[in-house]
This record gives C-alpha cells, sequence and structure tokens, in this order.
C-alpha cells in the first residue's frame, strides 16, 4: 500500500529517557519558541509542529516562516487578539516585516 510507505516507526527505546530530542532549545535545555519558523536552527517536521504547539498555548496563533504567515485555528476566543495594537504589531512583525 502507498500509503503505507510514508509511515514511520521510531523506536524510543534508541533515545534517552525515551523521549525525542528537542532540536531548538537554548544551552540549558530549555525549548525556544520562535516567532519565525526559519529562525530554527534544524528545521524538521516535529520542530516546526513543537513551536507551533508552544505557541498555541502562549496563544499566538500567528508564526512566520520566511515569506509565509502561518495561521492556527486557536479554538478559542483570545480576548484582545485583534485590538488595534495586536493588529499593528501582527502587521508590522510578521506582515510587512522584510523576510530573514
Amino acid at each position: 500500500d502507498a500509503l503505507d510507505e510514508n509511515i514511520f516507526t521510531v523506536a524510543l527505546d534508541d533515545y534517552p529517557n525515551q523521549t525525542l530530542p528537542l532540536q531548538d532549545v537554548d544551552d540549558n535545555g530549555n525549548p525556544i519558541t520562535r516567532d519565525d519558523l526559519v529562525a530554527i536552527p534544524t528545521l524538521s517536521e516535529p520542530s516546526i509542529l513543537f513551536n507551533l504547539q508552544r505557541r498555541q498555548v502562549q496563544h499566538k496563533p500567528y508564526t512566520r516562516a520566511g515569506v509565509v504567515v502561518v495561521a492556527v485555528n486557536p479554538l478559542r476566543w483570545i480576548t484582545k487578539l485583534y485590538s488595534s495594537e495586536l493588529r499593528r504589531y501582527y502587521a508590522t512583525t510578521l506582515v510587512w516585516r522584510p523576510s530573514v
């Protein structure tokens, strides 16, 4: 089946503490959340998804990926998400900011 060719199994026993390593961490091993996915040193599907999930928890549904804005459905109303101040912030830092 063609679908099975796209399925990969990872043996967690091969990793310390049986967890996959985070690829975007500071010198102390703390995860780093980026405003722009291009800034992730080792860009991979897990590092992208982890970053988007962290931003979702922080109520930040918009993230840049170079010249593209990634929007994640917040699944709830975020108070002041579309306030004039926040719209201006997103417009200047995510939409109209020159790409990295």
